[in-house]
């Protein structure tokens, strides 16, 4: 299912893999081929590449559709200015520290030169790139739904742009033109449509995919229909169990290791930051809240804390749009997931891992597992500070925003692998740093 994610994403991966062999080109033909290489140049060069690439992919300069117009390429030049800037602050805040701690310089002006011109030579190849991908000509995918199935789906506003090159059509509107081509179809559990059954026999001759909802969903949305699932599903999928035992050993050594990197080196950050909650209402620093985790067992959670002192006399609730109960620096915290970061510790002692559904509240899952089918099934795996539910989608206030997060959350569950937790991992630093973090969906 994640080749067709990145395959909805092709603009995105092309253009991280020319900027790529730019750097590597330029590597080759202006150190390499000069003789002046050594490990320190080389691993500046190496840092400073990487820097390039990521504030470019968090700046959204890799994502391109294919309209080519004037507005498009301001756009795509703003971006990069935006991108070269912050790169070129960062190189001037990385020499100021190392000016400081050692004394010495750690890129000489020289690296400036070079990465002016490896930005430049990166604007030029997207702007060609862009012009290529235009002229591709692309024609749109029909997909004939029989059925209720496009009504069940229920397609979010957000995933417009997934099925972009798809053109979702009834059976009517395919026989209307003979010209269309079909590509695949879908079909509902209820269908009893005489017409439409003759259809799907004589498509099936042909070798026409057909799918379920389900397999549609996941193929394209990158989520499991919850409206669909039911015991037998889960058991034909045969899941978490087919996840390798060797994946969740490196899983786990990978949540030690990277928790600990992310405490040491955000410490000048939370120091920061519990100076500050004493400074705003002198409340408490930390807020401490009970979860469910794996097998349904629940954990103690450490926030900082974002809310107001006694928020909740009323008991558990979501938070809304312009919550009055969240701080103004709690509304910061929150937006860039700050306030999450002791939950860290709990991914050390093994209650939680950095990827996963998120823990929620004994309370709110109460109500969502009478109200949603099989719920509490996103138990079946340690819940993350992180998951696909988190980058895909905003945060939840209402019933209907947590059967959207399941569906992600078991579409993760079920694709589970290194690949989609590494995935996740970078699409979260985005979130992050876009401030995109606790903004509950409109």
């Amino acid at each position: 299912m994640l080749s067709n994610y990145f395959k909805a994403r092709e603009t995105t991966l092309i253009s991280s893999l020319i900027d790529l062999s730019v750097v590597v080109i330029f590597y080759f033909h202006e150190i390499e081929s000069k003789l002046v290489s050594n490990f320190k140049l080389n691993l500046d060069f190496f840092c400073i590449s990487i820097i390039w690439i990521l504030i470019s992919y968090v700046c959204g300069r890799y994502s391109i559709n294919n309209k080519y117009n004037y507005e498009k390429l301001i756009s795509i030049f703003t971006k990069y200015l935006l991108c070269l800037a912050i790169t070129l602050t960062c190189i001037l805040f990385i020499n100021l520290f190392t000016i400081i701690a050692k004394n010495e310089i750690t890129y000489a002006n020289n690296f400036y030169e070079i990465i002016f011109k490896i930005s430049f030579i990166s604007l030029l190849m997207q702007i060609v790139f862009l012009n290529f991908y235009k002229r591709k000509n692309k024609k749109k995918v029909n997909i004939v739904f029989l059925g209720r199935s496009i009504e069940k789906i229920k397609i979010m506003p957000d995933e417009k742009n997934k099925l972009k090159d798809l053109n979702l059509i009834s059976l009517s509107e395919y026989k209307d033109d003979n010209q269309k081509k079909l590509f695949e179809i879908v079909i509902d559990e209820e269908i009893d449509n005489k017409e439409e059954i003759n259809f799907l026999q004589e498509m099936s001759l042909k070798r026409v995919l057909i799918y379920h909802p389900i397999d549609f969903a996941e193929k394209y949305l990158n989520r499991t229909l919850v409206e669909y699932l039911d015991w037998q599903y889960f058991k034909k999928s045969s899941l978490p169990s087919s996840i390798i035992p060797l994946q969740l050993r490196f899983k786990r050594l990978c949540d030690i290791f990277f928790s600990f990197f992310i405490i040491i080196s955000s410490l000048p950050l939370s120091l920061i930051v519990i100076i500050l909650i004493k400074f705003e209402d002198n409340g408490p620093i930390f807020y401490s809240q009970i979860r469910n985790g794996f097998d349904n067992k629940t954990f103690k959670v450490y926030k900082f804390r974002s809310m107001k002192v006694n928020s909740e006399p009323n008991g558990p609730q979501w938070a809304k749009n312009k919550d009055k109960r969240i701080t103004k620096l709690g509304n910061l915290l929150r937006k860039s997931r700050i306030d999450e970061l002791p939950q860290l510790f709990n991914v050390i002692i093994g209650e939680m891992s950095l990827i996963g559904p998120r823990p929620e509240r004994p309370e709110i899952d109460k109500m969502l597992v009478e109200k949603i089918n099989l719920y509490s099934y996103r138990y079946s795996i340690k819940p993350g500070l992180s998951g696909w539910a988190q980058v895909n989608y905003p945060y939840g206030a209402s019933l209907e925003d947590a059967k959207n997060k399941l569906s992600f959350d078991f579409f993760y569950i079920k694709n589970y692998s290194l690949l989609l937790d590494l995935l996740i991992f970078f699409k979260t630093i985005r979130t992050v740093l876009n401030l995109y973090g606790s903004v509950p969906y409109k």
